[in-house]
Order: C-alpha cells, then structure tokens, then sequence
C-alpha cells in the first residue's frame, strides 16, 4: 500500500495525545463530581442518638446468631433509641426472616419503616466463600449506606467473623460513583460489632445452666 506521508502521522499522534488528555479529563472532572466521601467507624458500643429519625440502623447476622438470648439489648440502642421498637416486636421479625436453603439469597425484615430493619445471611456456605459471608454482606448493607447519610449498622458474629465483615462493610463505601443519581453529600457510617461468643448472648442450650444473674 501506499506510505502515509510523515506530517501525516505527526498529526495521527497529536490528535491520539489530545483525546487521551481529554479522557483523562473527563475522568477526572467525574470522580470529582461524583465523589462520596464517608467517615466509618468500628465501635464496640453505639453513640447515644435520640431517635431514628437522626440516625438509622440495620441489624444484620446469621438467622441463629439473631435469635439468641442478649441480642435485642446488644443492638437496642441503635434500633430503638427512642422506644420505637420492643423486644416482642425484635423477636417476631427475627422468626419471620427465611433465608434461601437452596441460593445465595438472606432476607430483611422492616422493624420501623426504613429506619431500622433487620437482615440474615445467607445459610448456605460453599468452597467458594466462607462462613462469614462478607459477599453477602456487602449486598445487605449496600442499601442502607447509600439511601442515608448518617446510619448505623450492628452486626452479630463470632469473633472470628470480625475481620472479615469490617472488610466487607468497608469496601461497601465506595469513595464515587459514576452513577448520575449517585448521592455526593458526605455520610457517617458506625459499625457496632456484637461478639456472640461473648458472656452477653446465650444459646438455648445454656439457658438451662446459667446463673439467674447472667439472665438479668
């Protein structure tokens, strides 16, 4: 074929420099637009609020986990700060949630509205995720973080689940999103880890054992 003449080939080389420049441009100019900053914190008690509307709060666990003794006084203070939801209420959402024996779905149960709602993972444990389900995780906190710029999240595990859902939470808080609808204002979110291995949760099998001053 015929050679392309070697102005020709400066120009191809300039007109490729500017439309990389005005791609990195565009990136640029987007992340800054859309940029989302958020404040996490990992806590082992919830700061003080005075009612949901200042703050809300998602419950989330293992349907098991939710069910033990101690569970609604480990998260009351973020899911009823102002007595908007009672223990009876807490215990029935909990025995109403039914996550999929055969998917990788959990489930979420409203407590109050949007404000404080409740969520399992799922029961289900492969070779290609672990126990802890931080994939999961991250899906059910998800919602939570974007619809709210200040939330609180209790999640009840194990000690040895910590880690991996702190990382899980963490990654759900993306630093922008390139979505037009995406939220830019900033947002607070605090992490409330309740350990159920610890002396405040108890399991049936121990409520017939246990000192009647652990039960108070």
């Amino acid at each position: 074929g015929k050679r392309i003449p070697r102005r020709c080939n400066k120009l191809i080389r300039q007109l490729g420099a500017t439309r990389h420049q005005l791609s990195n441009d565009t990136i640029a100019g987007t992340a800054e637009q859309q940029r989302m900053p958020a404040t996490l914190k990992f806590c082992t008690t919830l700061p003080v609020v005075g009612s949901l509307s200042e703050r809300e709060c998602l419950v989330v666990g293992h349907k098991h986990i939710l069910t033990l003794h101690g569970a609604y006084e480990a998260s009351k203070s973020g899911i009823s700060p102002g007595g908007e939801v009672s223990k009876e209420f807490f215990t029935q959402a909990v025995k109403d949630l039914s996550p999929s024996q055969t998917t990788d779905a959990g489930d979420t149960v409203p407590l109050y509205l949007k404000q404080a709602t409740v969520s399992c993972l799922p029961i289900r444990c492969s070779r290609t995720n672990c126990p802890s389900r931080p994939d999961a995780l991250a899906h059910l906190v998800k919602p939570t973080i974007k619809r709210n710029k200040n939330c609180a999240i209790v999640v009840i595990c194990p000690r040895t689940h910590v880690v991996a859902s702190a990382s899980a939470i963490a990654r759900s808080c993306h630093l922008y999103d390139a979505k037009s609808t995406a939220n830019t204002a900033t947002y607070d979110v605090t992490v409330c880890f309740v350990l159920s291995d610890a002396d405040g949760l108890l399991g049936g099998d121990q409520l017939s054992d246990v000192e009647c001053s652990r039960l108070g």
